[in-house]
């Protein structure tokens, strides 16, 4: 299990390196983005949406083919950690019909091989990382490419300022803490829909590395329907509230309200509070404090968190 811990607390070089392995990426002239990628490697579309909301659309794609709206005047972005991902490689194989200008971030593996082939631009990165721990490398390029062409403003200074607080930060004995409350319950995480990506992060973290079932909403939108799922207690099941103190008003009024609810029909749970200064500081800190909780929660279980054997095995299902 060591190794993924250390993989894990790699994540403030990441933020260094990959933003450094962006330099010099030429794009051509395009209108719209639509990030093109699965599993970790689709983790930075939601990141890159979350960070630039107010200043550019940002549109993802988790499939073999792009949406009919797509055409030569979009760039797509095509990430596969591995190379590999077939969903992606249709995906990219479908733009290149298309005529869309595409930009390729990735180890190696076929999709580095098709970017050589047609000449499309790329971002090599290192190998080697399960995707899922690699996340620093798959986003970060992509912001500095897209600084470096003027698609957006230079993030340079936040981007420094992640990965440095990042390393001051101390959140193991915290993520220790939340896994052990965390041991024989079915893990909720909500957040405001600014933050949602973070909450979607430690669902899948839990499921990778904890090897367990996990759950994200956003706030209100399970206002509306999820709220009503705690009426039958069918599960143990433990909420996690991701709370930013810039948050709507109005939501964090509800998170408040729902937590009283929850706790008179009989529910444990957890708030947790964003810690930085910037936007891109609290994404970050979010994230990797779900990284370490989710790694300690594998240990509490006596589970090895680098392994997917069903993944693994589903890929060698289909391709026979």
């Amino acid at each position: 299990m060591d190794d993924m811990l250390e993989l894990i607390k790699s994540f403030p070089n990441q933020i260094e390196e990959g933003y450094s392995l962006g330099e010099g990426v030429k794009l051509g002239p395009f209108k719209n983005i639509i990030v093109t990628g699965m599993g970790g490697s689709g983790l930075p579309s939601y990141l890159l949406k979350a960070y630039l909301s107010s200043n550019l659309l940002i549109f993802a794609n988790r499939d073999y083919e792009l949406p009919l709206i797509v055409d030569k005047d979009w760039l797509v972005v095509a990430i596969s950690y591995s190379g590999n991902t077939e969903e992606t490689l249709a995906a990219f194989e479908d733009a290149r019909k298309r005529k869309c200008p595409i930009l390729g971030i990735t180890s190696g593996g076929k999709l580095h091989g098709l970017c050589r082939k047609y000449n499309y631009p790329y971002v090599l990165i290192p190998g080697k990382f399960p995707p899922r721990a690699a996340v620093g490398y798959l986003l970060f390029p992509l912001l500095r490419v897209l600084a470096e062409n003027k698609v957006i403003s230079n993030p340079a200074k936040d981007v420094k300022a992640a990965a440095s607080f990042l390393k001051k930060s101390k959140i193991e004995n915290d993520a220790i803490k939340l896994a052990s409350l965390l041991k024989g319950k079915i893990p909720l995480i909500y957040a405001s829909e600014k933050f949602g990506v973070i909450a979607y992060r430690w669902k899948t973290q839990f499921n990778e590395n904890a090897k367990i079932h996990a759950f994200s909403h956003t706030f209100s939108e399970m206002n509306h329907n999820e709220i009503e799922g705690f009426e039958s207690k069918l599960g143990e099941f433990m909420p996690v509230f991701l709370e930013d103190d810039k948050d709507n008003k109005r939501i964090l009024k509800r998170m408040r309200i729902i937590k009283k609810l929850l706790e008179e029909k009989g529910y444990e749970s957890v708030e947790i509070k964003f810690k930085g200064n910037s936007l891109l500081e609290k994404m970050c800190w979010g994230m990797h404090l779900g990284d370490l909780t989710s790694y300690y929660l594998a240990k509490e279980y006596g589970v090895d968190p680098a392994k997917v054997d069903l993944i693994e095995n589903l890929k060698k299902e289909l391709a026979k």
